[in-house]
C-alpha cells in the first residue's frame, strides 16, 4: 500500500464517480418511489463513505504489521 493518502483519494473517487451516476439517475427517474430510493442510495453512499475513511485512519492490529497489512487489503 503507498499511502493512507493515496488509498482516500482513490476511495473518493469511486464514491464520487458512483453519487454523480445516482443524481443523473435521479434526474431521469419518472416516479417519485424511484426517486426516493435513488436518495436513499445516495445516503448509504454517503454513510459508506464515512465509514470506509474512518477506518483507514485506525487499522486493527497496530503492533503486528501482518495484521496492518491483511487489514487494508480487506478494505480495500
Amino acid at each position: 500500500m503507498a499511502s493512507k493518502r493515496q488509498l482516500k483519494k482513490e476511495i473518493i473517487l469511486e464514491v464520487t464517480q458512483l453519487f454523480d451516476e445516482a443524481i443523473i439517475l435521479r434526474s431521469l427517474a419518472t416516479g417519485q418511489s424511484m426517486e426516493l430510493e435513488l436518495e436513499e442510495l445516495m445516503d448509504d453512499i454517503m454513510i459508506f463513505t464515512d465509514d470506509t475513511l474512518r477506518r483507514i485512519d485506525h487499522p486493527d492490529g497496530k503492533d503486528t504489521p501482518a495484521l496492518v497489512k491483511n487489514y487494508y487489503r480487506q478494505l480495500r
